[in-house]
């Protein structure tokens, strides 16, 4: 679990983002997703996107909140 969740020990800039995310997640989940994808990505992820694969993602991932809710 170590190697695959690097926040076993939070830093303060990671309490921030994860308090934003949950903060989001709760108020406006298009937001969320539109914060999510630049933050949790890694950045070889994000270079091989392309504009239509963040707004494919994005609007995945809110559909995705809805259906959850």
């Amino acid at each position: 679990m170590t190697a695959h969740a690097g926040w076993v020990k939070p830093d303060p800039q990671m309490v921030f983002q994860f308090e934003l995310w949950q903060q989001l997640v709760l108020t406006d989940s298009a937001a969320m997703a539109w914060v999510l994808l630049p933050t949790a990505r890694g950045k070889d992820t994000l270079r091989a996107w392309d504009g239509t694969g963040f707004t494919q993602a994005a609007v995945a991932f809110t559909d995705l909140r809805t259906r959850l809710s």
